[in-house]
């Protein structure tokens, strides 16, 4: 792509990776299996918020935002 500031490729605006706790990465696919196996648990009648479910990973030493788990969420 190119751009004012020079040509990136654009999988420099997409990163597929994304930061933990501890300071190590984790992968997208990694984290949508995550999401997925919450998802699958959660009440169909009550269902988990974003922000909850963006919680629950930093349990688990992922840190993603809300967006993030709504881009995800399937």
């Amino acid at each position: 792509m190119s751009t004012p500031r020079g040509i990136f490729e654009f999988k420099h605006f997409f990163p597929r990776e994304l930061n933990t706790e501890s300071g190590g990465t984790c992968s997208a696919a990694a984290v949508r299996a995550l999401l997925k196996e919450i998802i699958a648990k959660e009440s169909s009648t009550d269902p988990l918020s974003d922000v909850s479910l963006a919680k629950m990973l930093a349990d688990q030493g992922v840190i993603v935002a809300r967006r993030t788990v709504a881009k995800y969420r399937l």
